[in-house]
């Protein structure tokens, strides 16, 4: 049962994440996403592979559960980076809107 769930892990990571990077690279903005929840995302899976090579061995399954993270992750990092300046400027926006209501 263990490796079913395995198996099905990178296709919930990639709809969730995926979903995420489409609207991103649409809007060209990342709205509130926070650089550092994603940056630990991505560390805290880089340290899975790690650990996982070291306790579990070279394991297909659960590697490219967390190398699906690690991409996603670092996606979305990129994301954040490139599209700060939009970013910036649609809260900027957003939170004068606010004020006038």
């Amino acid at each position: 049962m263990y490796y079913v769930l395995m198996v099905y892990n990178p296709i919930v990571l990639l709809i969730s994440r995926g979903t995420q990077i489409y609207k991103n690279h649409i809007t060209k903005q990342t709205g509130a996403q926070s650089s550092a929840t994603i940056t630990m995302n991505l560390v805290g899976s880089l340290v899975r592979v790690g650990t996982t090579i070291k306790e579990i061995g070279f394991d297909f399954y659960i590697l490219r559960s967390y190398g699906t993270s690690v991409l996603l992750n670092s996606i979305l990092l990129g994301q954040i980076i490139m599209y700060s300046a939009n970013t910036e400027a649609y809260l900027t926006k957003t939170l004068n809107d606010k004020k006038k209501e």
